[in-house]
């Protein structure tokens, strides 16, 4: 039996293991049998024991563990043989023994007990030798599960006892010894028996030195690494090998970055990489020494700051852990060889592989690309290196992207999927390869690879390749069972998106084989679970729980369905879990219930206030379910219901969402606890995000090979409970989110106070409206609102409070982006103190965690934090010392472009801080410092762009004034010498801001640094952020203008304004439009600096001027581009200011025209914007017509500035009140030249002030265009106006220029004119006048004229009527109608005059529809009464038109254009040429929203044609007023001229204007008589005055000493009546004049309207005209002797209103030759004595020049045949008086040449006198005249008008209106045309 069960044995070899053997089971049976048969235990048996053995190893071998079971249990149930049979089936039953997994180390002792056994009794006999070293193999493959960290503590005395054992019987396998001793040496530091590892080491150091030198670089390592050996015993060994010496410094540096020291590890790389002799790129090394150099400042300057506070204790413990403790805890430095690794050393490319690993963990690719250079210089003839040299190039592809590669940018992905691609070939060459320690490399880099793919929009990249990797280590049986674990875990995701559910269960029950440890198990139970029941499609769960799960699987994956049948599957889910409350508590927000409970009228507010307790008394329901349901499934439970808020926030059913986040929070309740492991206080910033939250979803407890540090039983992380926790987190967040939006569906941000809705609702009478702060529906709905924010607030910063559990940074950052998101528009309203709590709890948290690369975030948080610390203590700046600082600095990067106000003085009051503010001084200060220190450069990863350090940097600066502390030179840095990284920008930031609060009075800094060394350091600074160094130049530019240093500012402002041709933005990026809009907010800004100092410091010089204007202009262009309309009004004012010396000029208006032109595009397009982001959008259109006329009706029109006596037309009061509130623009602007920035006008604001400027210089642009005749361009340039500029009355100068454009171009204006419809009748009788006057047709002119009297009808506007009568009359009289039509105009004139004082006011200026008839005047004198004229019987008139016949060509030409302007034959009469013209303006202009039949069927409108009397009975003593007089005395001799000296009519025409100027001097006695004697009373003054104490004369003495007239040079005569008469006879008259107390009576305020001043006589040169020419008809009808009062008249006016020396003495020597010639000699005389000895002035003297160009000129543009029309228009005063003294000139020479010979001495003294007299006059004058301005250009003189005044404004924004010059030569038309023929 023996041999067979031995042959059957043999035949069992054959069969592979797994197949069935039919041999073995026979052996098995047989010896089976014989056992079961054996009669007595002591019997022989047929067979030796060794069968039994034998059989037991070969059916272990072929997998039948039953089989071997039974074959040994029969071989130790009789007394075995002790040979060599006994020691193996020790180890036969020790393999069956030994533990499949690390899980279960109690079986793993039982199974080395035999193991042990074995090797005893082998030792014992050295023919049994060989079995130990097979003890050690199969020891050594059953314990291979044990051989992970955390589990080799259990090997440790099992294997030192196989160690030793071999040991003891000197196995000659030294190789196997070696790594049986290593593995030894790792199991004790794994048990924490450092000492036994520490002598182990050294007994295997020596061993594998002698033995296997191959093995003793990883011995040495070992030793290095955990300090098993003193140091100093290494130094022989690392003086004889460079490449152990390399290896040494390599093992440190791995020791310092396990123990994460904070140091820079790139010098001592590159020293490693030059010892090897690789080389290295230039800007490496130039990095390496800028770190030392810093290293050495650091050290130099002290302890460095790069740690933050928190580090420091930290630091300290790793410092002394790292002590040697042989020497009693200091370290000894050893000694290493500088000599370099051979080129040709099979050493040196895996020295090169592990450093480049290291530079890989270190993130330093640059680095690691050099290794990889150097190894691949290296000649190696393993192919497995090369294998690894491509894993690491691929995993450098990767980290060559720095920052980046955690990011998901396409780029990105693409490079990292073709490094995975890369690494995928590599892999299967490795498996090809068949090296296990190759594929484990690969795999391991292919995992790194592939982490961040791990999303689930993104791992169907990654399915193929980590199925790869899965089955590779499969097949190798890799120990990295948590890599495999975690691949098989990710793979089931994988198949899951692809709908592979069968595929994914396996890979989840793969993954629960490999969870050694049951670290992931409850997680892949949940997950299985899942998958179970998605693949369970026909059969319906039993629990609840599993039917919620199916339900919420379900609702996943629909896609498709609108949000109601989503909702009703999240609801059935919701049921489901809590059939009791979950329905109940959702409807908590059903608005379709009313539970006010009907009592009262249900208001909007009481629905809201139901809406809130509803809400109130539903979620209540919800906390007892905990208490019903117990704690019964309650994990299931919680991630059921966070699953459920999940997917209702994903799919936005909210309410669903608000109900399941509130019950899944009913769970955190503080059931699970994170056990945590030790925690390094490292900064977590070198961590990503991905990688920490990937380590600790892992769960994976990092191996930490120093002693002492880890228990003595391995500790798991309890991964499911931290699960539940960071879903608590998550859910938490989505709660506060799911609240936030409830709050915006009630309209209401979060933190947010509601609005009170607008009730429409109609209430009955006597309701009185409840405020709503005193309803209580009201507060209980605030209180509502209140308590939401409160709670969403309250679950960010839970969730944060969770993430800081879980020591998960990602978490804590989730919390802080949450808060700031959400309250962006609460910093944005400045309400930082609101949240300063909320701010601290995240900054805290961040601060305990770290903050995963959210750099800028922190930086963000710590500033809104600081700012509300401080913000509630910010002193209110004085008027005099206000200051900006980031808070509301003009050039902050938040998009609000805003100007700083002007610093404070030097001497400025103290601003003193509240002591209560310290502690909140103290701890913003303390925030900065931390953000600061964060972001100085010591980690690279923490650096942020400099515009983000920014706001952080100012506000560190005002805390620091606030708290009263300097800041040191270092100015913010930790080195002042240093100019590393950011520090110099730092240093420029930090200057800067000191420089601009130094001066706000809360203190001043110490150590700040002047302009020019700001400017300096900001010009010495690289600025990686343009935009940074652009607002500093702007801030500096600012702050060197308020110093005044113009140097500065020029160099400041260039240095900013070099940024607007290539901007601050690189090109390559896509621009950011709010950045754009800043950064040319800046740019205008600094442009408009430096226009201001250019006009300050330019004195006199125009070239400065026109630089300053170019930067003005600029300044208007970059505030157009930002799109900011304050700047560009503000440009557009300075440029004005700048321009307005210019203006007058029309060679300037030229050069004016196109910057003008872009100025005024600017403004239109920057004003259409802002009004687009100021009006909403749901704004109606008839609010905004409101508004507009709320507009209107608050411009409001300035009474006209007096201008030195100068006359003005009351038509042009608006545009004088327009250009005076332009002169009040620049006046606050010289003074704070930041003022229209601080107070904006324009849409805000001040409208007028910028309408009235864009007003203006349309008007220069429309000047520049008539300066050239260019009416069409004009034209275009108006009606742009219209179209740019707001609807408000600063549009009437621009309707003004139209219509008189529209006039000069013959086009029609009638619908121009209607743009006039609201305003006064004066005013459009005004532009009809202009536009008769623009006009170039007659018929134009007819009808304009006509309809300017028509639109007169008022009774106040009586004058202006008049004056427009007499114009029409003249202008009749010019184109040759006939001269009755002329005299019906001027009677008509006489009547309105007349009617003025009526007896009875209601019957004045009644006007009739009756035929006006012709007067018979009396030819009495000043006491005769005036009766009615009689009128022509049967003729009807229109508007002073009359039927003529056609005797003579001007009779027949007046016809005519009657006969075209009615549309009717020449027999008819031309009444009706105003009529017919009339009915289309009257149709036109009606815009009455009444229905009326007039509105629609044309009716032909009779004009009122002349006024009844309203006194037959009136007399000439009846009239009182001056003004009245004076218009009287100027028709007369206007009807007097018109009707000739051939008329019978003539003479008493004459004699009834001499009446009226008695009866004015009648008047003016009578009314001033009292007061002439109480002046003369009171010394000459109106006012008493005490006699001066000196004698040296009495008051006023010197009054008329500007006029060079002495008083008491002039003789007194002595009169011959009293004050208070009029001269009764000849000679009285002709030496009459009024006293100088007379004049001073008329200041007197009850003399106001009788008295001679602009306001009675508002023409004073008409009027001196006027009586001029009766002074002429009286003596060429030979009644000189009349002509003396009105000599007296004109010499009281010389005197007066006119204040002219010249006029004084013309009047005078006519007076002297009148009196000669009525033969009064001592009247003569007494004229002669006045004049004294006439002499020219030297002022008039320099005007002779000026004399003869004017002549020049005027003859030059005079033409003759339009002489009384087109001069008269264009130069006004000036033709008059260059007409008056012309003829004179030409009179008086020929006189002189002709008659001198013959003349009598006297004779020819007057009328040399005479001419000069003229000449002074026409000097004087020439000052006042506008037509004088064109005579200034010829003669280069300049002007200087007053900035953006009146006077400036009308000369040249309107030319063509007509002011006061103007209307008065109109009258003069008719005079100047008889001079003309006289001439």
């Amino acid at each position: 039996m023996d041999a067979s069960i031995r042959k059957l044995l043999t035949n069992a070899e054959n069969y592979a293991a797994g197949e069935k053997n039919p041999a073995l089971q026979q052996a098995y049976t047989l010896l089976r049998n014989v056992a079961e048969t054996r009669p007595a235990v002591d019997a022989p048996e047929s067979f030796g024991q060794d069968l039994y053995v034998l059989c037991a190893e070969f059916a272990f071998q072929h997998g039948n563990p039953e089989v071997a079971k039974e074959c040994l249990k029969m071989f130790f149930m009789r007394q075995p043989p002790a040979n060599q049979f006994l020691c193996r089936a020790y180890l036969c039953q020790a393999q069956l023994m030994a533990p499949t997994n690390a899980n279960n180390p109690e079986q793993l002792e039982k199974a080395v007990v035999y193991v042990l056994k074995a090797i005893s009794f082998a030792k014992k006999s050295s023919r049994y030798h060989f079995l130990v070293y097979n003890a050690s193999v199969i020891y050594w493959q059953f314990c291979r599960p044990f051989l992970k960290p955390g589990y080799r503590q259990y090997l440790a005395r099992s294997l030192h006892q196989v160690v030793k054992a071999l040991d003891d019987i000197e196995d000659t396998d030294y190789e196997w010894r070696a790594q049986l001793m290593i593995a030894l040496i790792e199991c004790h530091l794994d048990a924490h028996r450092r000492s036994d590892a520490s002598h182990i080491a050294a007994a295997a150091a020596s061993f594998i030195k002698a033995n296997v030198p191959s093995l003793y670089k990883t011995v040495f390592g070992l030793m290095v690494r955990y300090q098993l050996v003193e140091t100093a015993k290494l130094h022989k060994d690392l003086k004889t090998s460079p490449e152990l010496a390399v290896f040494y410094k390599l093992c440190k540096l791995k020791n310092s970055v396990d123990q994460e020291e904070n140091r820079d590890y790139t010098i001592d790389i590159q020293n490693l990489l030059t010892q090897m002799g690789v080389s290295q790129k230039q800007n490496l090394l130039s990095r390496s020494q800028e770190r030392l150099s810093r290293r050495d400042s650091k050290l130099a300057g002290g302890a460095s700051s790069s740690s933050s506070p928190r580090e420091e204790p930290d630091t300290d413990r790793r410092e002394s852990s790292r002590k040697s403790p042989s020497k009693g805890g200091r370290r000894t430095p050893t000694p290493t060889t500088s000599r370099k690794v051979a080129a040709e050393s099979q050493e040196k490319p895996l020295l090169l592989m592990e450093l480049a690993r290291l530079c890989l963990e270190l993130n330093l690719p640059d680095l690691a690309a050099s290794c990889v250079e150097g190894m691949k210089a290296c000649t190696v003839k393993e192919q497995g290196f090369y294998l690894e040299l491509e894993f690491v190039q691929c995993e450098l592809m990767v980290s060559s992207l720095q920052d980046k590669k955690e990011t998901f940018q396409k780029n990105v992905i693409d490079i990292r999927l073709q490094a995975i691609k890369r690494c995928e070939e590599a892999i299967m060459n490795a498996v090809r390869l068949g090296d296990p320690n190759v594929i484990q490399a690969g795999c391991v880099t292919q995992w790194n690879l592939c982490l961040p793919l791990l999303q689930p929009n993104l791992r169907h990249h990654v399915r193929r390749r980590l199925s790869l990797l899965a089955e590779a280590l499969e097949n190798i049986d890799s120990l990295l069972v948590q890599l495999r674990c975690q691949v098989h875990t990710e793979l089931s995701r994988c198949e899951e998106d692809q709908e592979q559910i069968h595929v994914a269960l396996e890979h989840l029950k793969k993954a629960l084989s490999l969870d050694d440890g049951n670290v992931y198990h409850e997680r892949l139970e949940v997950s299985l679970r899942r998958l179970e029941l998605r693949a369970q499609l026909y059969k319906q769960p039993d629990r609840p729980e599993d039917q919620a799960a199916m339900i919420i699987e379900q609702a996943r994956k629909a896609d498709s369905g609108t949000i109601r049948m989503k909702r009703s599957l999240l609801v059935r889910a919701g049921e489901a879990l809590a059939p009791d409350a979950f329905l109940l508590v959702l409807d908590s927000e059903n608005d379709a219930k009313d539970v006010t409970g009907g009592k009262g009228p249900l208001t909007k507010i009481r629905m809201l206030a139901g809406k809130a307790y509803q809400f109130n008394r539903c979620v209540k329901k919800a906390e007892g379910h905990l208490k019903r349901l117990g704690d019964e499934n309650d994990r299931e439970r919680a991630r059921l219901w966070a699953d459920l808020a999940k997917t209702a926030r994903k799919q936005e059913v909210w309410d669903v969402c608000r109900v399941a986040s509130r019950f899944c929070l009913l769970y955190d309740d503080g059931r699970w606890k994170n056990a945590q492991p030790r925690r390094s206080d490292s900064p977590k910033a070198e961590r990503s995000r991905s990688d920490t939250q990937r380590e600790d979803s892992e769960g994976e407890k990092k191996t930490n090979s120093r002693m002492g540090s880890r228990p003595s039983t391995p500790v798991f992380v309890p991964l499911y409970d931290k699960d539940l926790i960071r879903i608590l987190a998550e859910v938490a967040f989505i709660n506060g989110e799911a609240l936030v939006q409830l709050l915006r569906s009630e309209s209401v941000q979060l933190n947010d106070r509601p609005l009170p809705p607008e009730d429409k609702s109609k209430r009955p009478k006597g309701y009185i409206v409840k405020k709503p702060e005193e309803d209580p529906d009201w507060i209980e709905y605030c209180e509502w609102i209140k308590d939401l924010s409160h709670q969403a607030t309250e679950n960010f910063l839970r969730g944060l409070a969770l993430g800081v559990e879980l020591n998960e940074p990602w978490i804590v950052c989730s919390a802080g982006a949450y808060i700031w998101n959400y309250n962006t528009h609460v910093l944005a309203q400045g309400r930082h103190r609101e949240i300063v709590e909320a701010l601290t709890t995240v900054l805290g948290g961040l601060k305990k965690v770290g903050h995963a690369g959210e750099t800028v975030m922190l930086v963000n948080i710590c500033n809104a934090l600081a700012q509300g610390l401080i913000r509630p203590w910010i002193p209110d700046s004085p008027k005099d010392a206000e200051s900006k600082s980031d808070i509301d600095d003009p050039l902050s990067p938040k998009g609000k472009s805003k100007a700083a106000a002007a610093p404070a003085k030097s001497k400025t009051a103290g601003i003193s801080i509240s002591v209560d503010a310290m502690p909140d001084l103290k701890k913003a200060i303390e925030v900065c410092d931390f953000a600061m220190q964060v972001t100085n450069g010591d980690n690279p990863l923490d650096v942020i762009p400099v515009f983000m350090r920014l706001p952080i940097l100012q506000t560190w600066v005002r805390a620091k004034q606030m708290a009263q502390q300097q800041i040191s030179k270092h100015l913010g840095t930790d080195d002042e010498a240093s100019n590393e990284g950011q520090r110099p920008l730092t240093r420029a930031i930090v200057a800067v801001e000191m420089l601009s609060l130094t001066k706000n009075g809360i203190m001043e800094f110490k150590d700040v640094p002047s302009i020019g060394d700001i400017a300096q350091m900001i010009q010495d600074a690289k600025w990686p952020d343009k935009f940074v160094e652009l607002q500093l130049w702007a801030r500096l530019t600012y702050l060197a203008y308020e110093a005044h240093l113009h140097n500065m500012v020029v160099l400041c402002s260039k240095k900013a304004l070099r940024f607007a041709a290539q901007g601050t933005q690189p090109r390559t990026r896509k621009m950011d439009l709010h950045k754009y809009s800043v950064e040319q907010e800046m740019l205008s800004y600094s442009s408009v600096l430096l226009g201001q100092s250019l006009v300050e410091n330019m004195r006199g010089k125009n070239s400065l001027r026109r630089e300053a204007m170019e930067a003005f202009l600029n300044s208007a262009k970059y505030a157009r581009s930002a799109g900011n309309y304050e700047l560009v009004m503000s440009a557009a004012r300075h440029f004005w200011n700048a321009c307005v010396p210019l203006v007058s000029q029309p060679i300037e208006r030229e050069l004016l025209k196109e910057p003008l032109k872009i100025i005024l595009e600017c403004i239109a397009a920057s004003a259409e914007k802002a009004k687009k982001e100021e009006k909403p959008p749901e704004e109606d259109v008839d609010a905004e017509d409101k508004a507009q006329e709320d507009e209107k009706e608050s411009v409001k029109a300035p009474p006209p500035a007096p201008d030195k006596g100068k006359e003005k037309d009351k038509k042009d009061i608006k545009a004088v009140g327009k250009e005076s509130k332009a002169a009040e623009i620049k006046k606050p602007e010289k003074e704070k030249p930041k003022e229209s920035e601080e107070q904006p006008s324009g849409m805000i604001g001040k409208p007028e002030d910028d309408l009235t400027l864009r007003a203006a210089m349309y008007g220069v642009l429309f000047q520049s265009y008539a300066d050239q005749g260019d009416w069409l361009r004009a034209l275009e340039a108006i009606d742009q106006a219209v179209a740019d500029m707001p609807r408000t009355k600063h549009r009437l100068l621009v309707f003004k220029h139209r219509v008189m454009v529209k006039a000069k171009l013959g086009r029609n204006v009638h619908m121009d004119i209607q743009k006039f419809k609201d305003e006064s009748e004066d005013f459009v009788a005004h532009m009809w006048r202009r536009v008769a006057l623009s006009s170039k047709e007659t018929m134009e002119q007819l009808a304009s004229y006509q309809s300017a009297i028509e639109a007169l009808e008022n009774k106040n506007n009586d004058y202006q009527k008049v004056e427009y009568l007499l114009e029409f009359g003249q202008w009749l009289y010019s184109n040759h109608f006939p001269a009755s039509d002329v005299l019906d105009q001027l009677e008509w004139a006489s009547d309105i005059l007349l009617n003025m004082k009526a007896p009875e006011p209601e019957a004045v200026s009644v006007e009739t529809k009756k035929p006006k008839a012709s007067r018979k005047r009396a030819s009495s004198a000043s006491g005769s009464k005036i009766s009615p004229m009689k009128g022509k019987k049967g003729e009807k008139e229109d508007k002073g038109t009359k039927k003529v016949s056609g005797k003579d060509s001007a009779t027949s030409k007046a016809s005519s254009v009657g006969d075209i302007a009615a549309g009717k034959q020449p027999a008819k009469r031309a009444s009706s040429v105003a009529s017919r013209a009339l009915d289309a303006r009257s149709e036109t202009s009606d815009q009455d929203s009444d229905i009326n039949a007039i509105d629609y069927v044309p009716v032909v409108k009779e004009a009122d044609i002349g006024v009844l009397p309203a006194n037959p009975q009136l007399t000439v003593q009846d009239l009182f007023e001056i003004r009245q007089l004076d218009a009287l005395i100027r028709s007369q001799v206007l009807l007097a001229e018109t009707v000739g000296h051939e008329s019978e009519q003539h003479r008493d025409i004459l004699l009834m204007a001499h009446a009226y100027l008695v009866r004015l001097w009648q008047v003016l006695i009578n009314a001033s008589a009292t007061t002439i004697k109480e002046v003369v009373k009171n010394g000459g003054s109106l006012v008493k005055e005490e006699a001066p104490k000196s004698g040296k004369g009495a008051p006023g003495k010197d009054k008329k000493d500007d006029k060079n007239i002495k008083k008491e040079e002039k003789p007194k005569v002595k009169r011959k009546c009293p004050v208070d008469a009029l001269p009764s006879d000849l000679e009285t008259w002709a030496t009459y004049d009024w006293p100088d107390e007379g004049i001073e009576a008329f200041k007197a305020d009850n003399l106001q309207n009788v008295a001679i001043t602009t306001k009675n006589i508002p023409k004073p040169m008409l009027t001196l005209h006027y009586t001029e020419s009766l002074i002429q008809q009286l003596r060429d009808v030979g009644y000189s002797h009349l002509t003396l009062p009105i000599l007296a008249f004109q010499d009281l006016l010389s005197r007066t209103v006119l204040a002219s020396p010249a006029l004084f003495n013309l009047i005078h020597l006519r007076w002297f030759e009148i009196c000669q010639e009525l033969d009064l000699r001592n009247c003569a005389s007494h004229h002669l004595k006045l004049l004294g000895n006439l002499h020219i002035s030297e002022e008039d003297q320099a005007s002779i020049g000026i004399i003869s160009l004017c002549s020049q000129f005027f003859m030059t543009q005079i033409e003759f045949p339009m002489i009384k029309n087109k001069v008269i228009v264009q130069y006004g005063d000036f033709a008059l008086l260059f007409g008056l003294v012309v003829a004179t000139l030409v009179s008086e020479s020929l006189a002189v040449l002709c008659l001198g010979p013959i003349l009598h001495p006297t004779a020819l003294m007057v009328s040399v006198a005479v001419a000069v007299s003229f000449l002074n006059l026409v000097v004087h004058q020439l000052s006042h005249c506008r037509g004088l301005q064109h005579v200034k250009e010829a003669t280069g003189l300049r002007s200087a008008p007053p900035l953006f005044s009146a006077k400036s404004a009308s000369s040249i924004a309107s030319p063509m209106l007509f002011t006061a010059g103007s209307t008065k030569s109109s009258h003069q038309s008719l005079a100047v045309s008889k001079d003309a023929l006289a001439w």
